[in-house]
């Protein structure tokens, strides 16, 4: 994060890295150092407003346009008409609503809701969805297919009266919404609502969770809704009829679409939300549409699919919707808004168990060249056949060796007898469902400046972890990896940062004891201030520095520094009680909540008891001389 308004956060990570060491260091008590977290924590907030005002960067967009994509724009290809031959299943209707304008609100218009509807239309017509199947309701259209409230009521029930018996149904809708908290409603706003009180809103929008009930009560075998959308409550902290006044979207926290608890819904039913809870839900000047439905347009494409991963030309739902998820999160962290911060959207899927259908047949791929792709290209996913096994890949000019994590289940946390364990490490069983390729090593200096051309390093090493980089840099760095290195990826991956859980699974690489080494720690094992060792472990030496890696010996999968030297970035945003309080015990993605992110493994900054394999850091996102990255493979 390099932006004015976060200059200040900068300033205030150099307070709270002393005042972390004071606290390792037993010269801070307990009650004071939280006085002093608490402290710096306004003292960021504090000077990234007055940073932000500053530079006059005022305007806290719902579904921002102000933010701006990767200098090398992202190209569709597909375009073509397709054969005959290659079509989606039979008996599609479509109902699309699309709203770029809002009469009641100012400053909340839309650019691309309608580009959204509208380019999703004309991509289902050419794969061979008779146009008169399709619904749509937009802004600039005639007076009876305009996106306001009795329009899309009356045009929605006609639709769910049309469905029958061996149809599939889609309803995609993007625009503004709401969803309270309090009585667990969603509503779409339509181009005429009123938002002058929370009774106004519900009056003059339409509810999601009736036209869920409709769409599920109707005669089509299929129904699959999906709501571009963010998840905010603009009445959150005002009392049920609080008057909003001539307040902007922005102002209201207003966010694009809505999203409606989904729990209950049949298995017939495949309900895409546009992001998790407490995410955006963006649309890109770059692309000229919104991150999902570029996403999706992309899985719609019949020539070299990319969601076709095995290139059977036969493309399944689930494969389709798995690809929006990703592709669409990949999207987002390309992405910056106006106080550089990174964009974040997790499209969220309900129901997924019924997706087998499949979705477009007689696909079409080309076929890539040994040149093109130093990986295998046989159309299989490439897996290892045991924990540990190594496949290494040269990366602009630098091997490195990542090793295999097979799928399994595994206790992550800590018992509560683990000395010094934290709250926040509630013991819980997860399983991974899919086998990753984990990088040997943390990024060294030599890969980094390899790939980006520059090295911040404090500690100037090329074979010494890079440090000094920020969750953003990382970003920078995938990006820049996927974008221009991919061809050395074994097919069906992508390089990616480790999720919380995967990082901690490669960690233990099968112990449950508080180090892969055991229930010890000393400087002989790993790089830490060995003043402050763990269990029967023997004061050792300080380096007051990172180290070279591999200069200790490595875990049972062959990984080396999982414990001490560098933190380690983690994709996940931070929540204090994930563990405890989520149902997600198969491949968890974190909290989805807050602004920090989540580090791993320790640093030669701190004690043993901060390099267990269950601890738990997080930070804002800023770069430090601990901080540092491991790489993963994964699909």
């Amino acid at each position: 994060m390099r932006s004015a308004g976060v200059k200040g956060l900068g300033v205030c990570k150099m307070f709270k890295i002393l005042a972390l060491g004071m606290r390792e260091h037993n010269e801070l008590p307990k009650s004071t150092f939280a006085l002093v977290k608490v402290g710096l924590t306004l003292c960021a907030f504090f000077f990234g407003v007055l940073s932000a005002h500053a530079a006059g960067q005022e305007h806290w967009g719902a579904r921002s346009t102000t933010f701006v994509g990767n200098e090398k724009p992202i190209v569709m290809t597909g375009r073509s008409k397709p054969d005959k031959d290659v079509h989606v299943n039979s008996g599609w209707k479509l109902f699309l609503v699309g709203t770029n304008r809002y009469d009641n609100m100012k400053d909340s218009d839309l650019c691309y809701a309608v580009a959204d509807v509208t380019a999703l239309k004309a991509r289902f017509i050419e794969l061979g969805v008779p146009e008169e199947n399709i619904t749509i309701l937009t802004t600039g259209s005639s007076a009876a297919l305009i996106p306001e409230k009795k329009n899309i009521e009356v045009a929605f029930k006609r639709f769910i009266t049309n469905l029958e018996k061996g149809d599939s149904a889609f309803v995609y809708l993007s625009g503004h919404g709401f969803r309270f908290e309090r009585d667990k409603r969603t509503y779409y706003a339509p181009q005429n609502v009123v938002v002058t009180s929370k009774s106004e809103i519900i009056k003059t929008s339409v509810a999601i969770d009736d036209m869920i009930e409709s769409l599920r009560n109707s005669s089509a075998n299929l129904k699959w809704m999906t709501v571009d959308a963010c998840r905010n409550d603009p009445t959150e902290k005002l009392s049920d009829d609080s008057s909003f006044g001539a307040l902007s979207a922005n102002q209201l926290g207003l966010a694009k679409g809505a999203i409606v608890d989904s729990a209950g819904l049949p298995d017939s039913f495949v309900f895409m939300q546009g992001c998790e809870d407490g995410q955006y839900s963006l649309e890109s000047p770059d692309l000229q549409q919104g991150l999902m439905a570029y996403a999706l347009l992309e899985a719609l494409q019949y020539d070299n699919n990319p969601a076709d991963r095995d290139k059977s030309g036969e493309l399944k739902l689930v494969d389709l919707l798995s690809y929006v998820q990703s592709r669409t999160e990949e999207l987002a962290r390309c992405c910056r808004d106006r106080f550089n911060r990174p964009c974040i959207q997790r499209p969220a899927l309900t129901n997924d168990r019924l997706q087998n259908a499949v979705f477009l047949t007689n696909l079409r791929h080309g076929v890539a060249t040994p040149t093109q792709r130093q990986g295998t290209d046989s159309g299989e996913i490439e897996c290892g056949s045991k924990a540990g096994e190594v496949k290494t890949l040269t990366i602009a000019g630098v091997q490195v060796n990542f090793h295999w994590a097979p799928s399994g289940r595994f206790q992550m946390g800590s018992p509560e007898s683990e000395q010094k364990r934290l709250e926040n490490e509630t013991l819980h069983e997860v399983e991974l469902t899919q086998g990753f390729w984990i990088a040997e090593t943390e990024t060294t200096q030599e890969l980094w400046q390899a790939v980006m051309g520059n090295n911040p390093s404090e500690f100037r090493n090329n074979h010494a972890p890079v440090e000094q980089i920020s969750w953003d840099d990382c970003q920078d760095f995938l990006n820049e990896l996927n974008s221009n290195y991919s061809s050395v990826l074994p097919y069906g991956y992508r390089y990616a940062l480790p999720t919380e859980a995967q990082w901690e699974y490669a960690c233990r690489a099968g112990t449950s004891t508080p180090f892969a080494f055991g229930a010890s720690l000393d400087a002989s094992e790993a790089n830490f201030d060995g003043n402050y060792p763990y269990g029967a472990g023997a004061k050792g030496a300080f380096k007051e520095r990172t180290t070279p890696v591999k200069s200790y010996a490595p875990n049972d999968w062959g990984l080396y520094d999982m414990h001490g030297n560098v933190w380690e970035w983690c994709a996940d945003l931070y929540d204090r009680d994930f563990y405890s309080t989520s149902e997600s015990r198969q491949d968890p993605e974190g909290g989805g909540r807050g602004s920090d992110y989540v580090l791993r493994g320790g640093s030669w900054n701190d004690g043993a008891k901060s390099c267990r394999s269950s601890y738990r850091n997080r930070d804002p996102g800023n770069p430090s001389y601990d901080c540092g990255v491991r790489l993963v493979l994964v699909r």
